[in-house]
């Protein structure tokens, strides 16, 4: 009886399960720079990330999400504005943006890259 109440549970269960929504996530940093001083990474509603200190290059996060309308930021920060640094994200293996420009702010160099991925 209870193999067949499991049975019945996972097949409901992954008949729930609305794949075609699922994406594949990937955030890269290259170029010559060997690091930069900090890292925010945010990939739909699954993660949320600042390293809040130093991160050795190269850098590559992948993470698999669910849904439509997902929010990513990938940003670093640098006190070398000339660093060869440059952010890209994939959405399902396709380049979505990258971005190799500095902004100056009052204490650090700053790469942004965000949207919405619809």
């Amino acid at each position: 009886m209870y193999k067949r109440i499991l049975f019945f549970s996972l097949i409901l269960l992954l008949g729930c399960t609305d794949t075609d929504d699922k994406h594949e996530f990937r955030f890269e940093i290259t170029g010559t720079a060997t690091q930069v001083d900090n890292m925010r990474v945010k990939m739909g509603p699954g993660v949320d990330f600042n390293s809040e200190g130093k991160v050795e290059l190269p850098v590559s996060i992948i993470h698999e999400i669910y849904g439509n309308n997902l929010i990513y930021l990938f940003e670093i920060e640098h006190f070398d504005k000339n660093s060869d640094v440059t952010l890209k994200v994939f959405v399902d293996d396709e380049l979505v943006e990258e971005n190799n420009t500095f902004v100056e702010t009052e204490n650090f160099a700053v790469i942004t890259i965000k949207g919405v991925y619809k």
